[in-house]
């Protein structure tokens, strides 16, 4: 399940909708006034977590 965010063009209202990857619609009705809402780009929400994920894992090591 993925959250998609989208922004109403009459109310101006932002509102978050959870719908399968890849089968979010572009366009779906505002909650508030029932109107055409266009999605929009948001920065995704990323944490890994455990064993296994490191700061350095990315960088090259000072040797080089």
């Amino acid at each position: 399940m993925a959250i998609y965010e989208y922004h109403c063009k009459k109310c101006k209202k932002n509102f978050e909708q959870t719908y399968s990857l890849g089968q979010a619609p572009r366009n779906t009705k505002c909650p508030v006034c029932q109107k055409k809402s266009d999605r929009i780009i948001s920065i995704p929400m990323i944490k890994f977590v455990g064993s296994g994920f490191y700061v350095n894992d990315s960088k090259a090591s000072p040797e080089d």
